[in-house]
């Protein structure tokens, strides 16, 4: 809020909590309190044939016996991140959409290349995932 000096102040309820950044919801909305990203993504080894995968992960694909599969989020948040890295040379490795487009099509998407980093964001349900 403005107070009558012109300066920007906040009232109790507007503090946020410790370690939150405040953070622009564009031109027409009022800002909001929200934790920050620290720019490195938990780091979950797979070994085994399947993975549900969450936002803010990198999933690093270890199995050279058998295709894994990494279900994307059902539910993903706008902007959420996965990092998925194949570390063998097997080029079977599967990412299922789980009900949401993957890069402009409503099929999953298989990682044909062996030794290889895809990162994937979520823009919005009409958008989907898509490589960055």
């Amino acid at each position: 809020r403005i107070n009558t000096a012109g300066a920007i102040g906040f009232n109790g309820a507007n503090y946020g909590t410790n370690g939150q950044v405040l953070t622009s919801q564009g031109s027409s909305s009022s800002p909001q309190w929200a934790t920050p990203s620290l720019g490195a993504p938990t780091i979950v080894i797979v070994s085994g044939t399947s993975q549900s995968g969450t936002g803010g992960n990198q999933y690093v694909l270890t199995n050279t016996e058998a295709a894994t599969t990494v279900t994307l989020p059902a539910s993903p948040t706008d902007g959420d991140i996965i990092w998925i890295t194949n570390v063998t040379l097997r080029t079977d490795h599967v990412i299922a959409r789980n009900g949401k487009i993957l890069q402009g099509s409503t099929t999953d998407m298989t990682i044909n290349l062996a030794n290889v980093n895809v990162q994937l964001r979520f823009i919005n349900t009409t958008i989907g995932w898509r490589i960055l």
